[in-house]
């Protein structure tokens, strides 16, 4: 569906979606004009929504990888660790569109695991740090490039390292590298690896409290927030800021728990999700934590994770706004179950669990038409074996076509996965006024396009209704609609419509239909 505003312009249009979940809505606010193009959905490529479906196995099983999408929508997977324990120079690609992985003939330069892979602004995927086949932090970095599938490097780092972040700042393209553990005691240092040169350079200025199995997530405003973590007396509750504009680092407000090897996740509206860990006496926890940029601060969530558990994978998922937490461990022992943190009601809930519970396994996920799908590759199983099995969780998503639109642009959006029907309250947030929502229902294969137009413009007399059809305002694909045509997936229809001056009066409204 798409909205287009007779005034100012839609800006951070995938940003303003995270409220697509809502319970209420405040009515649509007045526009002389609006443009309405209704997308009847296509099927998900993957299972249904919340549940796992098996794909291709690795060539080689493997545990503590990466997984990373490049830029022609394949996946490129390197390195981690082989049945006897030892660090691998393998690399593998998996292409959605046959659902199996091809092994890579070149090797890497540096056989690795526990390793960091960012994809860098010119397409090439930087491999840095990890633990090598003796089992201490490597001070190299390697590069791959998907243009001639090759790998580069070594290239030197400025400290060795392992257990470590890597955040691309997206701004200038460079990658910040903090942290981590040398082999015998926590790191300060900060380094930034600048693709126009190929090199690294130490940050001037280091962390206020050395930390390793921290998290580190990109703000909206360019800095990066570092929290949590440990050094050699446990588990960590502080927090820090790095500025790259000003290679500077502050303190922020402390986490509420300390907590390691916890995940940390930007969620839409620009806050941070960071949750489970183990806290200073060793446990793992099932609470969570979200930082407010603003304020800088941690406020703890009441709501509990359904399950304790560190070392997990904690991401949001790609346009959609939850947050899925995948394997990690409990007391020692693997957690086999899956759940959801809904930021917009602030609850936990369990989903379908894979066919394979894993830990240190690697997730990506996909560019369009595989949207709406987490690949979840090897990592270990209880045992501490490593698997070459792969699973896909397959969740609803919304999108638009554009980051940000011009004043008076045809806004598109499209998303897979709903139920038939199912009703989704978006905000749409534009420059210069207050946010409203609006609401439109998925996938009406099957329907007239009278019922379907009359349903999604209640407000709209049905004599204008049946009018705009007959004056060619009402299109399906392009073409001329017809008021009794039946709809099918894929349909687009095309709405141009005079809108009254004056709001209507604010109603309740609860979202229906399968929530995943």
């Amino acid at each position: 569906m798409t909205h287009a505003m007779g005034k100012g312009h839609m800006q951070k249009a995938k940003r303003a979606l995270y409220l697509f979940f809502l319970r209420s809505l405040y009515g649509l606010r007045s526009w002389s004009f609006l443009a309405i193009l209704f997308l009847i959905a296509s099927p998900l490529w993957g299972g249904q929504p919340g549940t796992f479906t098996p794909k291709g196995n690795l060539n080689q099983s493997r545990g503590g990888h990466t997984a990373t999408l490049l830029p022609n929508g394949t996946v490129l997977i390197v390195g981690g660790k082989d049945a006897s324990g030892r660090s691998m120079a393998t690399a593998e690609i998996f292409d959605p569109a046959t659902g199996q992985y091809t092994e890579l003939l070149p090797t890497l330069p540096v056989p690795v695991s526990g390793h960091t892979a960012t994809l860098l602004k010119n397409g090439t995927v930087l491999i840095a740090g990890g633990v090598a086949e003796s089992g201490t932090p490597i001070g190299f970095a390697q590069v791959f490039d998907p243009a001639t599938s090759t790998f580069s490097g070594p290239k030197i780092l400025a400290v060795r390292r392992s257990e470590h972040t890597a955040t691309l700042l997206t701004k200038d393209g460079r990658v910040l590298i903090a942290g981590g553990t040398d082999g015998s005691a926590s790191l300060a240092d900060l380094e930034l690896y600048d693709q126009d040169t190929g090199s690294f350079s130490r940050v001037p200025t280091t962390l206020q409290v050395a930390r390793r199995s921290h998290t580190a997530a990109l703000l909206d405003d360019g800095t990066v927030l570092l929290a949590g973590g440990s050094d050699p007396a446990g588990a960590l509750s502080s927090a820090e800021l790095y500025n790259p504009a000003a290679n500077t680092v502050v303190a922020v407000g402390s986490l509420n728990t300390p907590r390691t090897q916890a995940s940390a996740a930007l969620l839409l509206n620009g806050t941070v999700f960071v949750a489970g860990g183990k806290n200073f006496q060793g446990e793992d926890l099932n609470s969570a934590e979200i930082y407010d940029p603003p304020t800088k601060s941690f406020t703890q969530l009441a709501a509990l994770m359904t399950t304790p558990r560190s070392g997990h994978v904690g991401v949001t998922l790609q346009d959609n706004g939850k947050v899925l937490l995948l394997g990690g461990t409990n007391a020692g022992q693997l957690v086999t179950g899956v759940e959801l943190y809904d930021p917009v009601i602030g609850t936990f809930r369990t989903v379908g669990a894979p066919a394979t519970a894993r830990t240190r396994a690697a997730t990506n996920f996909f560019a369009v038409p595989y949207t709406g799908g987490m690949l979840a590759s090897g990592g270990q199983d209880a045992n501490q074996n490593p698997l070459a099995s792969s699973e896909l969780f397959s969740y609803p998503t919304l999108r638009t076509d554009k980051q940000d639109y011009p004043p008076g642009y045809v806004v598109r959006m499209m998303g897979e996965g709903w139920q038939p029907n199912e009703e989704i309250s978006i905000l749409i947030h534009e420059t210069g006024n207050p946010d409203f929502t609006m609401v439109v229902s998925a996938d009406a294969a099957g329907q007239r396009l009278d019922k379907f137009l009359r349903k999604r413009l209640e407000n709209l007399p049905l004599s204008h209704l049946y009018k705009l059809v007959r004056t060619k305002k009402v299109r399906v694909n392009g073409a001329r609609a017809a008021i009794a045509q039946l709809l099918k997936p894929g349909d687009e229809i095309t709405v141009h419509v005079l809108k009254p001056t004056e709001p209507p009066p604010a109603r309740p409204i609860e979202a229906v239909g399968q929530d995943f």
